[in-house]
């Protein structure tokens, strides 16, 4: 029983520590930028940043989208529904 306690507290301990990872914030040149109002529009109800890794995504303070490789990937419903939360 002790082993199984046992790696349940070290599953619960990795799971938290999952949890805090943050997702890099980089911000997007204003190639980018302008990419962006140009496909979605200028008045946008959430942030588009980049990863080190090069990956686009849309989020806001309650909700993140996911990850793209090109900023033209990004669906309009995803902007929207994202938009919908801040």
């Amino acid at each position: 029983m002790e082993n199984t306690r046992t790696k349940l507290i070290e599953s619960c301990l990795l799971l938290n520590e999952a949890k805090k990872k943050k997702v890099d914030k980089l911000p997007l040149t204003p190639a980018e930028r302008d990419k962006v109002k140009s496909l979605f529009g200028d008045n946008l109800g959430c942030s588009f940043f980049k990863t080190s890794d090069g990956k686009y995504y849309c989020t806001t303070h309650r909700a993140r989208g996911k990850f793209y490789d090109n900023i033209e990937d990004v669906p309009k419903k995803e902007v929207d529904f994202i938009s919908s939360t801040s």
